[in-house]
């Protein structure tokens, strides 16, 4: 077995617009785009070339220098969720999925979060960002995307929160003028939009070409703390968006997104029930692509107290019960949702919480949101 090898090096192209940065996994070390952009640089740039020859011969590529230290630190990283392959033998080309992020737009400011992609904390910080995106580079990715396959490749937006993004749409409308390929669009949402922006991502929906599947994935992991760790979120409007999305026509499948933190592992139970529960009335499918929070580090489930592990039994539990709701005729989404759960019950309890580092954040929060409010997370944890 080749212990460095990671699909994520060549599946996946997460292209930053807004930044202006390519990389290989959403985990990867950032390769910055050059003054001038080729489109070759999106899957073949030096770093991602070189970085594959290091995964072959069993080096540790710095891109990929935070699964390497979550190795050592917790002995569990996104590499063991995310890879597919255990030796050379098993290595493609084929490009699985392309994200996309075209600006930092967003309603909410969640705790985990940070100003290159959320508007609302950047107001917060009062940090000053360029608004724009150059056009010169999506050109050049249109160029790019020309000389590939895209038969049933993933092409997803990331945010920010794409509903409310005015370049997500005019972007849209370059991709449906120049794809004709069946693709798989996908979005990645809070779920927490207002009705005007709900009607326009419908609107959009509808509009598109009838060979593209929609591919919908939905961020949280609670209800009863989510107000309070994806700030700004309303829980009736998240819970209205979610059945309305489920009940559209043109989705067929939800990815649930959830990405735990010290707050949120004791809570994610009672929300997979209600929304296995909404899938089932739905009569969808659903898979479950789950991360964690590992910055800030005090919100890492690594520093939840290893007794906590007992609620990802239950959720382990859970999920076997509900098998027959997870989306099929792909890698098995059901086993690989438990390998998820098996990899976050190992990380918790493996770093010590400094709870003076917890305390320094909760003040920063505070003192940023404006709100005392921000203290009722520790009932949580």
């Amino acid at each position: 077995m080749n212990n460095t090898i990671c699909s994520g090096a060549w599946t996946d192209v997460n292209i930053n617009f807004f930044d202006r940065f390519v990389r290989h996994c959403c985990k990867a070390n950032e390769e910055f785009f050059p003054n001038k952009l080729n489109s070759k640089f999106f899957n073949q740039s030096q770093g991602v070339t070189d970085r594959r020859i290091d995964l072959i011969n069993g080096k540790q590529h710095h891109q990929c220098s935070k699964c390497w230290k979550d190795y050592e630190t917790t002995g569990t990283a996104y590499r063991d969720i995310k890879n597919k392959w255990t030796t050379t033998s098993d290595i493609s080309s084929n490009i699985e999925t392309i994200e996309i992020f075209l600006d930092n737009t967003c309603n909410m400011s969640c705790i985990y979060c940070c100003p290159n992609d959320s508007s609302k904390i950047a107001k917060e910080q009062g940090v000053k960002l360029k608004k724009y995106i150059i056009q010169d580079d999506i050109d050049k990715f249109f160029s790019w995307i020309k000389t590939i396959s895209l038969n049933d490749v993933g092409i997803k937006f990331l945010g920010g929160e794409v509903t409310i993004s005015k370049n997500f749409y005019n972007f849209i409308e370059q991709l449906k003028d120049n794809v004709s390929e069946n693709i798989r669009l996908g979005i990645l949402t809070n779920c927490n939009t207002n009705q005007k922006n709900m009607n326009k991502i419908i609107k959009c929906f509808n509009d598109l070409p009838s060979n593209w599947n929609i591919d919908l994935s939905i961020s949280n992991e609670s209800k009863l703390p989510s107000e309070l760790i994806r700030w700004g979120l309303n829980w009736d409007t998240f819970s209205k968006n979610f059945e309305t999305y489920l009940n559209h026509p043109r989705i067929h499948n939800i990815c649930l997104s959830p990405t735990p933190t010290i707050f949120s592992i004791k809570h994610m139970y009672e929300y997979f029930k209600w929304t296995f529960d909404i899938v089932r009335k739905a009569d969808k499918k659903c898979m479950v692509y789950g991360n964690w929070v590992n910055d800030p580090m005090p919100l890492d489930p690594a520093r939840s107290n290893i007794e906590n592990r007992i609620y990802i039994d239950e959720l382990i539990h859970l999920f076997s019960n509900n098998k027959d709701i997870f989306k099929m005729n792909v890698s098995d989404t059901y086993m690989f949702a438990i390998n998820w759960l098996n990899k976050l019950k190992d990380r918790i309890g493996t770093i010590k919480q400094d709870n003076n580092e917890l305390e320094n954040l909760l003040e920063e929060l505070k003192d940023w949101k404006k709100s005392k409010k921000i203290y009722q997370l520790m009932k949580y944890a």
